[in-house]
């Protein structure tokens, strides 16, 4: 509990050390002890474990629906729900364009391994707790090489979820 607690501490001082004096918003309190310390953080998460032989990954990876996850992505995005965006471009991916995509074997979503997450977080120094607000998705499909080897991932799609 001690080691989580200094961990925590050492990480706010770093976050708070490290921003931008130019910008406002990371000082700027919501509330009298929630700030926003972060407007906008990029970061990957891997979602599908390319080496079986990682059992680390596993274990992280052990209660997360992967398919289900990414099934109710696509499926979001055919009933019109949000709208999927390509990830170079920032056009709107039509939901028949999208499902040519996948009829024709360009998008695979079992190959689906890697999502990135655009998010603003928070911290509230009195609790000590950080809340995340999820501004998009990207779904990333893995790269296989010849020899069958995961080489990288390519964006497949974005989806803004700021309503």
């Amino acid at each position: 509990m001690y080691t989580k607690l200094l961990t925590l501490i050492t990480l706010t001082v770093l976050f708070i050390s490290c921003k931008d004096e130019t910008t406002k918003t990371s000082t700027t309190p919501l509330s009298h002890s929630e700030y926003l310390i972060a407007d906008t953080i990029i970061y990957d998460v891997i979602i599908k474990n390319p080496n079986p032989f990682d059992e680390w990954t596993t274990e992280c990876l052990q209660y997360f629906d992967r398919a289900n996850f990414v099934d109710d992505i696509f499926q979001a995005v055919y009933n019109k729900e949000i709208e999927a965006y390509s990830y170079f471009e920032n056009e709107t991916i039509r939901p028949n364009k999208l499902r040519k995509m996948e009829d024709n074997g360009e998008i695979v979503r079992d190959r689906i391994g890697k999502i990135q997450f655009t998010e603003k977080w928070y911290y509230n120094k009195n609790n000590l707790l950080f809340k995340k607000e999820i501004l998009s998705v990207v779904l990333g499909e893995e790269i296989i090489s010849q020899d069958s080897s995961i080489r990288g991932y390519k964006p497949i799609f974005r989806v803004s979820l700021n309503h």
